[in-house]
């Protein structure tokens, strides 16, 4: 893998595109390899073949999106990483890739929605990963309208799947930070309205322990309760999202420039050598 990503990146933009429709899909499969070295080529070749499709950033988009109608569970949850990484990267950018991401990450949100019908649990986490970097990228008046969708569709995933509550309950709680309590709650089923009434009281009790220790001069020791409970993978840009929630490492997590640059300074010196 790492080979083929020298190969490419020495190759330029034209031989990329010779071959982009044969790689995309390794490179897709490549995301879901059980090899962290592999994970983390697989992740810098689709930002290679990304970068040399800047003249055509829809085109691209649009082809790893058809990946969400892939016939195996497989496919369709290392599509979801793909656009994942890929909003992730170009959402705030300037150019074609971020023009094309804010243009259609609105839809493509609507579109992972529909994969939490599926009972494949790779899918479905692949997917709460996708929503809490597309709530983070996308402006609040975009995300308004779509609040009904999103919600609902992570709600109707969570009930009785334990493992991912908590990380449901932080995209709430994101959500609350941004709209407030009562446009959340407008958007939930009513079924659910007890797990955001209850997210509140732990909220309005914590905060009230706070002020009485702060009104007790004694020293705030509620930090540690605090970052328990904080949305920390969004405090930073999404970076600690990025190592954690989508599987990502350390190394992924930097800028796909930077990778990308090291694979062309590798194979630079080899040349040279």
């Amino acid at each position: 893998w790492e080979a083929c990503v020298e190969g490419l990146a020495e190759g330029g933009e034209g031989g990329v595109k010779k071959i982009l429709p044969q790689v995309l899909g390794e490179a897709l499969l490549g995301l879901k390899d059980s090899n962290g070295r592999t994970r983390e080529s697989a992740y810098t070749l689709l930002l290679v073949l990304a970068d040399a499709s800047t003249d055509d950033a829809p085109g691209f988009l649009t082809s790893v999106l058809a990946g969400l109608g892939a016939k195996t569970p497989h496919m369709r949850s290392a599509a979801v990483l793909a656009l994942a990484r890929l909003v992730y990267e170009h959402a705030k950018a300037d150019g074609p890739w971020g023009d094309a991401v804010r243009t259609l990450l609105p839809p493509m949100l609507q579109t992972v929605t529909v994969l939490f019908g599926e009972e494949a649990r790779e899918v479905l986490k692949s997917a709460v990963s996708f929503v809490r970097i597309a709530i983070t990228a996308l402006p609040p008046a975009d995300l308004e309208p779509l609040l009904p969708v999103t919600v609902g569709a992570l709600l109707s995933h969570g009930r009785g799947k334990e493992r991912f509550r908590q990380k449901i309950k932080i995209i709430l709680k994101k959500l609350v930070r941004m709209y407030g309590y009562d446009s959340v709650r407008a958007s939930m089923p009513e079924d659910d309205v007890r797990l955001l009434t209850h997210m509140r009281k732990v909220a309005e009790r914590a905060a009230r322990r706070k002020a009485e220790r702060r009104a007790d001069g004694g020293e705030d020791d509620g930090r540690f309760d605090e970052m328990m409970g904080s949305d920390e993978e969004d405090s930073d840009d999404g970076r600690t999202l990025m190592t954690g929630v989508t599987g990502f490492t350390r190394m992924t997590a930097r800028s796909g420039k930077s990778l990308r640059s090291a694979a062309q300074e590798r194979s630079e010196k080899r040349s040279a050598a």
